[in-house]
């Protein structure tokens, strides 16, 4: 039974480009804000179907936080932080020979997307429609 998972993304360098020019003229600290509430979505949904095992630890461990690189644009980033439940991603996400898997983390990421991209959207097309008052 393999574990191998691949992602890919198609545009992504042509995303980052775009973000880079948006959030030049956008304030990043409003962009911080706006990839947070769309985080937040995410974020939510981890913590809700997270399993409640003996501590219940993993439903606490659900974060979202900013993600900066240099000072030209603001992201935010959701995962399990490992300080709280460092077996969240091995045991759950795909288990162990003792626990079958339950990836509840790449499920919430998948259901929500189009929410949180919603979200992201409809803060910038705001802040977009405000700075061109």
């Amino acid at each position: 039974m393999g574990n191998d998972i691949s992602v890919r993304l198609d545009g992504i360098d042509e995303l980052q480009k775009k973000f880079e020019k948006l959030t030049k003229a956008h304030n990043p600290n409003d962009v911080e804000k706006a990839s947070l509430k769309a985080a937040e979505v995410i974020r939510a949904e981890a913590e809700r179907t997270a399993p409640l095992g003996p501590t219940g630890r993993l439903k606490e461990a659900q974060i979202k936080k900013p993600l900066k690189k240099g000072n030209d644009f603001a992201s935010a980033i959701v995962a399990i932080d490992r300080a709280i439940a460092y077996y969240g991603g091995i045991v759950t996400e795909y288990g162990s020979p003792y626990i079958e898997p339950n990836p509840f983390f790449r499920n919430a990421v998948r259901n929500k997307a189009p929410k949180a991209y919603k979200t992201l959207k409809d803060e910038l097309d705001r802040m977009t429609k405000e700075a061109v008052r």
